[in-house]
């Protein structure tokens, strides 16, 4: 309370002696104040320190009134009209959310609305009518007195309001100026005090004569450079100055607005001067800002994640680039390290519970990292699920595993957002990086390569080799070559049938994939089909099976349509699952074919029923007449419940356990499980791979009548198969 009565003391104080300046800045013999300080100060101070202090400014008026011996009845009122225009003012400010830093031009419009035309039109009215009902007036006198009082108010609040609020707040966001800078702003204030001077008459130069109108505009380059080289502040400082010296020199009858006989001519051109001069400035001066903020958000969107606020991967290229480019010229000996940090499952939590679920995790991941992590190390998102750690500089390789081992502490508890736990890992790739390097996306690519090993090698974390690089792009080459290969129509099918345990008849092929390359020959579908899984290139891969399959097909019902019913199988990848028009497409071959559908039997991994669509795709795939055969089983993650659910016919025995027959007993029990559960369960089954007579014979006897492998063919072409077909039986 002792301070509350202590600020309101000094604010009267101090509103009472800017009163009395200015009741001495008058017109000579009409008593008009050109500018009138108390608003100014009223309305800035009642915004920055609250309008609790309202009485202040009703107590500095009416004692600088009463001073000068004038009726009290119109002391009040001129006190009243002070402390209501503030009030007023303030509650417009705050309503109207006018920034106080007035860096935006939309704030500078609205300030000057409120303090040029709506307060001191008011307080005008307010004043006029308080002199009148204490004096005679006429009503052009009732006009006249409330039109100048209106500008007078005016003028105090647009030179001084700007003023105090702009330098309420720190000047410089950044960095201090330098003493270069600083001199120059001293000299232009100089440059700009020295003009003004000159052109209002106080330093007098003859034969050189510069105070006559209109040269006080003389003046505007420096405000104009004010603005642009210290925006808001320097903006209202150089208009305070500028109107002040012009008031002096009109008081003293200078040129060039002190020459007039006429009063009011003098004072409309006085005020059309601090008008021309201050609203262009304050606005130049907010345009300037304006456009500073908008390069510094451009910067940071250049630069800055606007997710997790983290640097983005030109920040980061940009860190390593500087780096690298030190230590070239530097210190040859400096090593960085670079941890490429890769989220695991994240796209399977991303695509089942949305992006904005996802965007949380994200930042939560990034908050948890980047906490774990020393602040000289550098963190950035480079994008999606993938994140990077630059270490400038290390003392070895401990100190990279510990910070390994603390970034992957991060993943071992769950994260929770709106109330859904998740549980999800990382696989970080790191590379040690030297004066070696020359280009930073040759490291980040080095550590990136380093993460891919990692991930398909079933490990956490996984240091570079340049070893790594050459599979890698031989495995992009080989990328390439695959998609000249389609082009090229170097891809074809081979038939592997499947036989009748018991009696070796055929029952059935499964189509297999095989690719001839012109330079290198036979590939291994266990070398392109891995490729083609990661690309998109395995759904066109797996629409150009399916059609050749469904062809072939064909062909075979027409040759043999009343000696034999033939099916064949075809693998469906789980991209091809999760396209939209896989049901559609096979809908098509089937009645662009015209074959039976129970003949086409679809074969779906354990990995692809996992995905949260399949039943339905299932569904709809029975729904044609076709036969789900559900492929490799035992060696995927699919749960008991999940089989029971799905519209399977056949179960196919993964080759890794029959090859274990009989030498392996645990294998070997797996086998009989699988075939007690698909007889339990009214499904089919097939066994893959069946080399040795070994291996039949123990099918046969757990109750298996169905198999395939080089026991009894290896894939063939389709004349090979034809003609088994017609011989419909495997010696």
């Amino acid at each position: 309370m002792a301070k509350y009565f202590l600020n309101i003391l000094l604010l009267t104080l101090v509103i009472f002696l800017a009163a009395r300046l200015g009741l001495q800045v008058s017109i000579a013999k009409d008593n008009i104040s050109l500018l009138w300080p108390p608003t100014g100060i009223s309305i800035a101070v009642l915004l920055l320190q609250g309008r609790k202090l309202w009485p202040s400014i009703f107590l500095g008026i009416a004692f600088a009134t009463a001073a000068t011996g004038i009726k009290w009845g119109f002391i009040f009122a001129a006190a009243l009209t002070n402390t209501v225009e503030a009030l007023l003012a303030t509650q417009l400010i705050h309503y109207w959310q006018v920034d106080y830093k007035l860096e935006r031009i939309y704030d500078v419009l609205k300030l000057l609305v409120i303090i040029l035309i709506i307060t001191p039109l008011m307080a005008g009215l307010m004043g006029a009518t308080g002199f009148c009902l204490n004096f005679t007036c006429s009503p052009e006198m009732f006009f006249d007195i409330s039109w100048k009082w209106w500008v007078g108010n005016a003028m105090g609040a647009l030179v001084i309001t700007p003023l105090l609020l702009t330098w309420s707040h720190p000047q410089f966001h950044h960095s201090p100026p330098s003493k270069q800078a600083i001199v120059f702003i001293i000299t232009g204030f100089a440059l700009l005090i020295s003009t003004n001077l000159l052109v209002f008459g106080r330093f007098p130069i003859t034969p050189l004569n510069l105070n006559y109108y209109p040269l006080q505009y003389l003046c505007f380059p420096f405000l104009i450079w004010a603005a642009f080289s210290l925006k808001e502040k320097g903006a209202t400082l150089a208009i305070f100055l500028t109107v002040i010296i012009a008031i002096e020199g009109t008081l003293q009858g200078d040129q060039p607005f002190g020459v007039s006989e006429s009063v009011h001519s003098n004072l409309l051109i006085l005020w059309s001067f601090m008008l021309v001069v201050s609203i262009p400035t304050l606005i130049l001066a907010s345009a300037v800002s304006e456009r500073d903020f908008a390069e510094e958000q451009l910067s940071i969107l250049a630069y800055q994640d606007p997710l997790t606020h983290l640097p983005n991967r030109s920040a980061f290229y940009r860190e390593v680039s500087n780096f690298l480019s030190s230590c070239q010229v530097g210190n040859t000996d400096q090593a960085c390290a670079i941890l490429f940090i890769d989220l695991n499952r994240f796209k399977e939590i991303n695509d089942s519970f949305g992006h904005t679920l996802g965007d949380q995790l994200l930042c939560q991941v990034s908050q948890k990292v980047k906490g774990s992590i020393p602040q000289a190390y550098i963190m950035a998102r480079l994008g999606g699920d993938e994140f990077a750690v630059l270490v400038p500089s290390f003392k070895g390789y401990k100190e990279i595993e510990i910070l390994t081992q603390d970034i992957l502490k991060q993943f071992e508890s769950s994260f929770v957002i709106e109330s859904c736990e998740f549980i999800i890992g990382a696989t970080i790739g790191i590379v040690i990086g030297n004066c070696s390097y020359t280009k930073a996306e040759d490291i980040i690519r080095d550590a990136d390569i380093a993460m891919y090993h990692a991930k398909t090698s079933n490990r956490k974390s996984c240091y570079f080799d340049p070893l790594m690089r050459q599979k890698v792009i031989s495995r992009l080459k080989l990328e390439q070559e695959l998609r000249r290969g389609i082009d090229n129509n170097e891809l074809n099918l081979v038939y592997q049938p499947i036989v009748n345990i018991l009696n070796q008849k055929i029952m059935g092929f499964e189509a297999l994939l095989r690719w001839y390359h012109p330079e290198r020959g036979w590939v291994s579908p266990g070398r392109f089909i891995p490729i083609a899984e990661e690309t998109e290139l395995i759904v066109e891969i797996g629409d150009w099976v399916l059609t050749q399959a469904c062809q072939q097909l064909q062909q075979w019902q027409e040759n043999f349509s009343t000696e034999i019913s033939m099916s064949l199988s075809v693998n469906v990848s789980p991209k091809q699952l999760r396209e939209n028009d896989l049901v559609a497409h096979v809908n098509q071959m089937i009645k662009l074919y015209d074959i039976d559908p129970e003949n086409l039997n679809l074969e779906i991994t354990e990995t692809a029923i996992l995905e949260s669509n399949s039943k339905q795709v299932l569904d709809e795939l029975k729904a044609l007449g076709v036969r789900l055969y559900l492929d490799d089983f035992g060696i995927g993650e699919s749960s008991l419940s999940r089989l029971y659910q799905l519209p399977l016919d056949v179960i196919k025995i993964d080759r890794s356990f029959v090859q274990g027959i009989p030498e392996n007993r645990r294998k070997s029990a797996i086998a009989q499980t699988i075939i007690n559960l698909a007889d339990n369960m009214d499904l089919g089954v097939i066994a893959e791979g069946i080399e040795t007579e070994a291996q039949k014979k123990e099918l046969l006897k757990w109750g298996c009548l169905r198999g395939q492998g080089f026991f009894f063919s290896k894939p063939v072409s389709a004349e090979v198969a034809t003609d088994l077909i017609a011989n419909n039986h495997l010696s």
